[in-house]
């Protein structure tokens, strides 16, 4: 457990945790819309997450602050506030719409369709909680200390592939609504 008292390291810490947040679900992001069928080249991926990555913060800095409020209010409200901005990271990434207008884009690209988004939000929400308190829980109750360290290693790698599984859960939720307003838009 981590003790800190001085407000101002642990406002850093918990903005370099964000930064760290940030930058590895734009690059997870823009390494799994990439079609090719080539290995992704990580220092363009890098490159282009990073010139991107003060607007994600900026939106995500806003979207976290309205889900905690939502989620203050009562959980339902928050979970309505993250289906209302769901699509806020790639219309960033994808669409490089760097300006606070992109979550009111979310917004207006989701409210057609806000229940099929409710779901989708909700079923990534427990796809990434269940395994990380399931393994919490197993942790909590090892009483061998050969299996020390083993159940977080256990919760590290399960939840790299519940991030990765929501990551593309979204991304091919955007591309069916990005196709979706295409249709729209050409009758």
């Amino acid at each position: 457990h981590i003790n800190i008292k001085n407000p101002v390291i642990m406002a850093l810490l918990v903005f370099i945790i964000i930064i760290i947040h940030c930058l590895i679900r734009a690059i997870l992001m823009v390494i799994a819309y990439d079609s090719s069928s080539n290995k992704p080249e990580i220092p363009k991926v890098l490159s282009y997450v990073i010139k991107l990555l003060p607007y994600l913060i900026l939106n995500f800095l806003i979207y976290g602050a309205l889900t905690s409020i939502g989620l203050f209010l009562y959980i339902i409200p928050g979970i309505l506030v993250m289906t209302c901005f769901a699509l806020y990271e790639p219309i960033i990434i994808f669409e490089q719409r760097t300006n606070i207008k992109c979550l009111i884009e979310s917004f207006t690209r989701v409210k057609s369709i806000f229940f099929t988004t409710f779901l989708i939000v909700i079923f990534c929400i427990i796809c990434e909680q269940i395994p990380a308190y399931l393994f919490q829980y197993i942790g909590r109750n090892l009483g061998s200390s050969a299996l020390f360290g083993l159940d977080q290693a256990i919760e590290i790698f399960i939840n790299a592939i519940t991030l990765s599984f929501v990551i593309t859960t979204y991304i091919s939720f955007y591309d069916e609504v990005k196709n979706q307003n295409k249709n729209k838009n050409k009758n």
